[in-house]
């Protein structure tokens, strides 16, 4: 029998994680949300849904430079 904290890593695992790079400006969260860069310049990162025990996570917006 699976652990309360193994069933969520199971699931995360199952999750897709959202990345854009340059290429690519709309992408799918882990809720199924679609997130749409503003040019080709922006990345969008998502962290995990399930937060870890060590390192508090939140969704980050990174700007992409030439």
């Amino acid at each position: 029998m699976m652990t309360g904290a193994q069933t969520l890593v199971a699931i995360a695992q199952q999750q897709p994680v959202a990345a854009a790079t340059n290429s690519l400006t709309e992408v799918a969260n882990a809720f199924g949300e679609t997130l749409r860069a503003f040019n080709d310049n922006i990345s969008i990162i998502e962290a995990s849904p399930f937060p870890t025990a060590t390192t508090p996570r939140s969704p980050k917006i990174g700007i992409l430079r030439e």
